[in-house]
């Protein structure tokens, strides 16, 4: 009896006394040992008994049921009773009626209870499946009758053990069959015990889904670096047979930083799902490490081709290689880095005086300077970098005793008063450009004095003429 189940009996009895002549009949069904009469509709804990006879008459016989329907939807799990059917025959004038019963027949109901369980979460492959298939009330012999089915999908597992009469009580028969999980099986598995008794067949059936075994499943990062590793971690609860797989990146220490390089296509953690087994993204991200900055290097560039001498060219005699090199690197009040770099002015770094320089192209007469610095305490960002290390004035090379006398002297400092004709080179090559071409400014204030000079003596000799007429009036 599985859950739902109902015993049907049936009483079939001849109503043909002669030749077409039929019988009015009465049917009486009896229970247990004292054959107590059921009502036509009788409960107890746990069936309910109804009772059906029908007027129809088939083969000169009628039939009457009794209907044995379980009270909850888990059947008793066992059931054992005594039955009879009594038949009364109506007195007629043809026929003198009287009565007789069938023989006592036994109904044993027995329930079949299917317990699935599983080691390694039914996971595939090498997951395991026990299915217990306990059979309670039923005489011996149906344990010889015990089998497992599961439905066209044979394919799905093997069959590993069969172990009968596991510890169960007095009168109840236990199978437990292992089986191999061959092959996933997300959908599920219909998996059937069926119990044959007495020429009846009992069965219980029970869905069982197996899964990917996302812990066999390797991943890998997208890219190496030393120390990185890949830790796991095992999802619970509905989402068991789950795994989510986290790049771990190697310690910081003083010198490096490690974050993960996330992309569009990897990020920092993958998850298995068991109904896949495959890992979303294919891979995590790979570390990349950031190195502290504790050297760096700024380049100046000026155009001079309003100049008439040039700038760390060898033919300069003003200027040579030597001479800027000296006012770059020399402490001075007027000259050289440690008047302009923040670094340097605070002593937060160290000029690498080796690695001061200073270029000259004659083609487009620009003069690149550049200097280098050791960082004190090293710094993470670009941002901390320039904030060190960049400068916004213009590095001086020339007068660095102060008079300020000489003609290339002069020329040089009013072009950095007026801004004109710079360009400060960045070191993450950004440039800003800035300032105004001195001549133009020349020009115009020339172009506004002229003007000015002229409109003042138009309305002067004006004046003048007005003076000398009203001289030569009459009084």
């Amino acid at each position: 009896v599985d859950p739902g189940d109902t015993i049907t009996l049936a009483c079939g009895m001849d109503v043909l006394v002669k030749e077409n002549t039929l019988a009015d009949v009465d049917v009486v069904w009896r229970m247990s040992d004292e054959f107590v009469q059921v009502e036509q509709s009788y409960t107890d804990s746990r069936y309910l008994y109804e009772i059906s006879t029908s007027n129809k008459v088939e083969d000169d016989k009628k039939t009457s049921t009794l209907t044995l329907t379980p009270l909850t939807d888990r059947p008793p799990t066992q059931y054992r009773n005594l039955f009879r059917c009594d038949v009364v025959y109506h007195s007629t004038l043809e026929f003198k009626g009287g009565s007789t019963f069938s023989e006592v027949f036994e109904v044993n109901a027995n329930h079949v209870t299917v317990e699935v369980r599983s080691r390694d979460e039914c996971l595939v492959p090498g997951g395991r499946v026990k299915i217990v298939c306990n059979v309670t009330g039923a005489p011996s012999a149906v344990k010889e009758s015990e089998e497992l089915h599961w439905d066209q999908l044979a394919n799905k597992f093997s069959l590993e053990g069969k172990t009968e009469n596991k510890a169960v009580p007095a009168g109840t028969f236990s199978t437990v069959f292992e089986l191999a999980a061959l092959q996933p099986s997300v959908e599920g598995t219909n998996i059937t015990c069926q119990v044959s008794l007495n020429g009846s067949t009992m069965r219980r059936r029970v869905n069982v889904r197996t899964f990917y075994d996302c812990r066999k499943q390797d991943i890998e990062a997208a890219q190496h670096v030393e120390g990185q590793t890949i830790s796991f971690e095992d999802a619970t609860g509905d989402n068991a047979g789950d795994r989510t797989a986290r790049l771990v990146c190697p310690p910081n220490n003083h010198t490096v930083r490690f974050s993960p390089n996330i992309t569009d296509e990897w990020k920092e953690s993958a998850t298995c799902s068991k109904l896949t087994g495959v890992y979303r993204p294919s891979h995590v991200a790979g570390c990349k490490a950031k190195h502290v900055i504790t050297q760096a290097t700024f380049q100046q560039v000026w155009f001079l081709d309003q100049a008439s001498f040039s700038v760390c060219d060898p033919s300069s005699k003003k200027f040579p290689e030597t001479v800027i090199k000296t006012a770059l690197n020399t402490k001075s009040k007027h000259c050289g880095t440690y008047l302009a770099v923040p670094c340097l002015r605070n002593s937060a770094c160290q000029l690498l005086e080796t690695e001061t320089s200073c270029s000259w192209s004659s083609t487009e007469k620009t003069l690149t300077l550049s200097y280098s610095v050791v960082l004190a305490e090293g710094v993470w960002t670009e941002d901390e970098k320039n904030d060190l290390v960049n400068i916004v004035d213009k590095l001086r090379f020339w007068d660095c005793d102060g008079d300020g006398k000489s003609k290339e002297g002069k020329f040089l400092s009013e072009m950095v008063s007026h801004r004109n004709g710079t360009v400060t080179h960045l070191p993450n090559g950004k440039e800003n450009k800035t300032g105004i071409i001195f001549g133009v400014i020349i020009a115009v204030f020339v172009t506004i004095g002229l003007i000015a000079t002229a409109v003042f003596y138009v309305f002067r000799n004006r004046g003048l003429w007005a003076a000398r007429n009203r001289r030569t009036e009459p009084i």
